[in-house]
Formats: C-alpha cells, structure tokens, sequence
C-alpha cells in the first residue's frame, strides 16, 4: 500500500480546490486533501507538523502575490508548488528564486501533472535537506578531527611523564596511586581522542580485501556477550563471499558499534538481525544518503525490535555528541564514530527508524575486486590481529558508546 500523502490546498476558489481533488484522485499515488482558503488558517495548520507538500494559490482574500508564498516559506518548512493563475513568466522565475519547488499555471495541467508536480517537490526537499545535514556533519567531523589531533599531542606528554612517574614511585604510596590515576584518566582520554579521530575521518587505515561474513563469524561470540539474555541475535550472513576493501578493526569496530546501540534500544529485549548481501545500488537505493554512485555492493544491516526513533531524532542520529541519553551514560560519540569510519572507508550510511518499529541501520561498501588480503601493509599476523583489538577496545573495554 502506497504512503499516504498530506497536502495541504491553500485555494479560496470552491471550483479549483475541487478540480485539485478530482484530479489527484485519477492519478498515480494516494492523497489526502486539506482544503483552507485564508492564508491565515494555512499557516496556522503548517504551524503543526502535519503536512508532507503545499498547493499554493498566491492570490487569496487575506494576501496577494508573492507575499502569500513568502509568509508560507517563513512559517514551515514544508515543500510548497504554486498553482495560479497568474501566467507570467517574471513571477514564475521570482517565485522559484523565493523558494517554491515548481509554479504551475490553473487551466494547464491535469492531475498527472500536478501529482507529479508534488511528488518532485517532496523528493527535492528531501534531498536539499540531506545535503545541509551532510554539510553539517562533514564541519562538525573536521572540528572534532582537527581538535582531537592537538588533544592527542597533549596526552602523549601527559602519558609519558605519568608512566615515569609510575615508575619511579613504589605503587603502595601516595605518589604512586596518584601516577596510577593519571595513568588511567590518560588511557580514557586517549580513547576518546580515537573516538574523534573517527568522527574527524583522520584515523590511519590499514585497508585490505576481506570477506565481511567471516569477520562477523569471528565476532559472533563478542556480540553474543554484548546483547543480554533477553536479545535474540540472528544472523542471515549472505551465500557469495561478500568482499570490501577496507581497514578490518575499523570495520569490526562499526558491527559491535551498531549491535551495541541495538541492544540498548531493546531495554525489554527483542530480536537482533545481522544481515549481508551483495546489491548493485543507484543514487536512489539508500534512504538518508546522498546519491551513491551506481554500482556492486557489500551491504551490512543491523536491525532491531526496539522503541525506535522519531524524524527529528533520525535527522541528529549521527552528530557527534549528540545523546537521548542521560548524564554520564553516553557521550554521544559512539554513532558518529561509525559515521565517519564509514565515510572514510568509501562507503555509506542510512538508518529507517519509527517510534515502536524498530530501527534498521544499513552500512554499504563498495564491492572490492581482487584477492583476499591483497592491498593490506606489511604487518605480521600479531600485528595485525593488534591492531583491530586495538581498534575495538578504543570504546572501552569492548563495548563502544551506547545508543546516541
């Protein structure tokens, strides 16, 4: 069954508005009609979120012009199409300068065109909004990149004088209990500084090709340990090996991340889905994405029974610092993080949530040619295996930052 969408028809003309309606009703999708004929009663209504797209009459008995579409812009933000009669060319080119997604003219469209009409205005805001939230993410990524990096200068000098201390200090002293807290408080620092790194996008990767099912497998028995007794995991790991090119700990850190978050939407249990596939994509493909560039996937889910997100919760999901929770039960860092290792491994992000259906995040990598473990540096098997422990105790301990 198609989505249902709410319009708005802001039309003081009894014929017109029911034009609008009969016609919509023989299109393609399925409309439901709020009729107004003030401009004050539509701004009032737009006031609540209640509408998907607006249909515009500029000529109305409270406003008139191009007035009436900029109060509209002013009040929601909410799509709006123009349809009036007023068929000049300059008005158009102002009204779409102003804001509106299309201006179209009474009289010279059918409800085809008017459907469709809507339907691009809902899809180009949508997109428009993406890309300020990208934008957004991508400013606030190089803050926290650019501020970790001068963190992380700073401890290393703290790190090493605490080591000396400890060293020199008998650990049964003050002295040495003292060295031992600073100690502990700059391993903290240090992992949140990795954490940021993350978000910055400015981790040093060490990318080869793997299968991404195998690694999960090896994982099976953490993420076991990281959902409660209460949590059903189940994994539909994909029959063709699902080969990324990208840095393994990283991407290990992402799938305990994701679980993890999981786990905590479910406080009462649920069920827990890890799912691979391999997919060709296009930009329309990810939902919350910017446009991918069209081609073979490796496509990593995480989906859960939990309580779900709302639209302005899902729109701040991966900022850094941003939290639903309370003090000291999160520092907002544990999304982001994936975010931006993600980024940085070449690939994308999306998340589908609602209030009480769960959510499901969807990670896609491009889909690596060549052989298994080409690409990687020159590191021995214990180094190697070090650096993705490393990678996944950078959250503390195993278990990363909690639901953001």
């Amino acid at each position: 069954m198609e989505t249902e969408v709410k319009l708005l028809v802001v039309e003081d003309k009894r014929p017109d508005a029911l034009m609008v309606q009969g016609a919509l009703r023989g299109a393609p999708g399925n409309y439901h009609c709020v009729t107004v004929e003030r401009l004050a009663e539509a701004l009032a209504l737009l006031a609540t979120p209640s509408f998907d797209v607006v249909l515009l009459d500029l000529d109305l008995p409270d406003s008139q012009g191009l007035l009436t579409l900029e109060k509209t812009l002013a009040s929601s933000s909410v799509p709006v199409v123009v349809l009036t009669a007023l068929d000049d060319e300059l008005t158009a080119i102002r009204a779409v300068q102003a804001g509106a997604q299309d201006y179209l003219i009474k009289g010279q469209c059918d409800g085809a065109l008017i459907a469709r009409a809507l339907r691009y205005a809902m899809e180009r805001k949508r997109l428009q909004e993406e890309l300020q939230q990208a934008r957004r993410l991508e400013a606030v990524g190089r803050l926290a990149g650019g501020v970790a990096h001068d963190f992380n200068n700073l401890m290393t000098v703290v790190t090493g004088y605490g080591d000396l201390l400890a060293q020199e200090a008998p650990p049964d002293t003050n002295v040495g209990r003292w060295a031992k807290s600073i100690c502990e408080a700059a391993d903290r620092a240090a992992r949140l500084t990795s954490q940021l790194l993350a978000v910055g996008r400015r981790h040093t990767l060490l990318p080869s090709v793997f299968d991404l099912n195998p690694a999960i497998l090896d994982l099976r028995d953490m993420l076991k340990c990281t959902a409660r007794s209460d949590i059903a995991l189940e994994l539909e790991l994909g029959p063709e090996p699902q080969r990324i090119r990208a840095d393994r700990g990283q991407l290990e850190q992402v799938v305990v991340n994701l679980v993890a978050n999981a786990c905590d939407a479910m406080p009462h249990g649920g069920r827990l889905i890890l799912r691979t596939a391999t997919r060709r994509l296009d930009s329309r493909t990810l939902c919350g994405e910017q446009p991918v560039e069209s081609g073979l996937y490796v496509v990593f889910t995480v989906a859960d029974t939990g309580y779900g997100m709302d639209a302005r919760t899902r729109e701040r999901i991966f900022e850094p610092f941003f939290t639903t929770k309370g003090p000291r039960q999160g520092a907002g860092l544990g999304l982001a993080t994936v975010y931006g290792i993600v980024k940085q491994s070449g690939g994308h992000i999306s998340v589908r949530s609602e209030i009480g259906k769960g959510s499901e995040f969807t990670v896609a990598l491009p889909h690596a040619d060549g052989s298994l473990g080409s690409g990687s540096p020159s590191l021995s098997e214990e180094g190697q295996m070090a650096h993705r422990q490393a990678a996944l105790v950078a959250q503390g301990e195993c278990r990363p930052a909690s639901r953001t």
